[in-house]
């Protein structure tokens, strides 16, 4: 499938605008419209640069560039990287956030697993391991981080860690601590737990 977006032109109008928001928006938005509308055969590596600019000098770290530069392949891949490492606390999780949207590349787990248990922020590592959660890494490994979450003395982390682990009721290692967290005095992750064992008591009825 061809098509008659100019990325060349995108990069141009926003060289124009010398890296203001509006031409970087655009540039971003286009981009990563055709990158979705086409299923990845626009190579938008091109891009990046201007992606990475809008990325760290905005107000805020953009969602559409972050996206742009996660479907940007390998070069955008290692800058967010490299930004969920050593970015501001807003780039970091919004890093964080766009690389959860490519699935299964060893870096970005690797990336990830780094964040969740490195990042200086308690939200920050707890919010890597959510957005680790999603972005396809291997079960047993993100179990066993999510059971060192689940004993952390971190509220924090203890919620992040029963989230996840709610969905793996089925491994009797996550059923012992559940049962363990019962008396946990944090109300919000006390709430998770007990719901997820209500939830595998009625199933358990109903066999």
């Amino acid at each position: 499938m061809k098509s008659n977006f100019s990325f060349r032109a995108a990069v141009d109008r926003a060289d124009r605008d010398d890296g203001s928001r509006p031409g970087l928006d655009l540039a971003a938005d286009e981009g990563l419209e055709r990158h979705h509308d086409l299923r990845g055969d626009v190579d938008i590596s091109g891009l990046v640069p201007h992606l990475q600019h809008h990325f760290t000098h905005g107000t805020y770290a953009d969602s559409n560039s972050g996206r742009a530069l996660a479907a940007a392949g390998p070069a955008g891949i290692a800058v967010l990287s490299n930004l969920l490492a050593t970015g501001t606390h807003a780039v970091r999780d919004q890093a964080g956030w766009s690389l959860h949207h490519v699935k299964k590349r060893p870096e970005v787990i690797a990336a990830l697993i780094k964040s969740a248990t490195t990042d200086p922020d308690r939200a920050l590592r707890a919010n890597a391991f959510l957005y680790l959660s999603r972005c396809g890494g291997p079960e047993n490994e993100l179990v066993q981080l999510a059971l060192r979450f689940l004993g952390s003395e971190d509220g924090h982390h203890r919620w992040a860690g029963a989230n996840f682990l709610r969905d793996y009721m089925a491994v009797s290692a996550v059923r012992t601590a559940f049962e363990s967290a019962r008396a946990d005095d944090d109300e919000r992750f006390r709430s998770v737990i007990e719901g997820a064992l209500k939830q595998l008591e009625m199933e358990s009825s109903q066999r």
